[in-house]
């Protein structure tokens, strides 16, 4: 009940702040790395600081427009995010060897959001610099999104280590999972082999050309995996992946 009334009047004082012209209110520091689809007050308050920093706005107007900031991590808190790590690329990409902002709000994109804030986190320098050690991994896309077995994949994100970096797949076994190395600590490539695509094409492979041909008609197109990494940092976020059984 408490936890509502604040929220309440923290959307009041925001609203009452446009109102009158002001600058959005900012309530709280970020204190946790948020990804899109998160939800809570942390989402509100990076929205606030978005909102905030002069050439950003989530909308003009409705969710997520100054005064009107939500508890959702939607798609355009992501761009607004996107925009602000490319806008500040020194402090909050090249940390990381990245040009392109990935939407994922980690601990240089924090930073950099409670600096603008005036609530600078308190593990930065006086120069404001942050220390960036021993992050856990993070997945921003995987290219191509679809495949079977044998297609080579790549892994795009951050924070991976230059070895000892494990991909885990579900409906795979954990001692069929591989083991890759990252030279740049932002892609990782491997070829894809799942237990759930070697038993399909097995029992495939037992059909005669018209079962497979009947079975085909009823088999879906795609099954969707979740793919991970995994390194002695840490656990990344699960990104979808759709297996192609034919």
């Amino acid at each position: 009940m408490i936890q509502q009334l604040q929220a309440q009047i923290a959307t009041l004082q925001a609203e009452l702040a446009q109102l009158q012209g002001g600058a959005p209110t900012v309530t709280g520091r970020l204190t946790a790395d948020l990804s899109p689809g998160d939800r809570g007050p942390q989402v509100r308050t990076l929205q606030q600081m978005l909102n905030a920093v002069p050439g950003i706005r989530i909308a003009s107007s409705g969710a997520g427009a100054p005064g009107n900031e939500t508890d959702f991590f939607g798609s355009l808190t992501t761009r607004a995010v996107i925009a602000l790590q490319e806008q500040y690329a020194a402090e909050i990409l090249a940390p990381w060897n990245l040009v392109r902002g990935t939407g994922f709000v980690g601990r240089t994109t924090r930073a950099k959001l409670n600096e603008l804030a005036g609530s600078p986190e308190g593990s930065g320098t006086a120069s404001g610099s942050v220390d960036v050690q021993d992050p856990a991994p993070v997945i921003a896309r995987v290219s191509p999104s679809s495949g079977t077995n044998g297609d080579r994949i790549t892994i795009h994100g951050m924070h991976f280590t230059p070895t000892g970096n494990t991909i885990v797949t579900n409906h795979t076994s954990a001692e069929n999972h591989q083991t890759i190395d990252s030279p740049d600590g932002t892609t990782l490539t491997f070829t894809l082999d799942t237990d759930l695509g070697n038993e399909l094409s097995k029992q495939f492979s037992r059909l005669t050309r018209d079962g497979r041909l009947r079975v085909q008609s009823r088999f879906p197109n795609a099954l969707a995996l979740r793919i991970l990494v995994r390194t002695g940092n840490g656990e990344s976020n699960d990104i979808r992946f759709d297996y192609e059984p034919f």
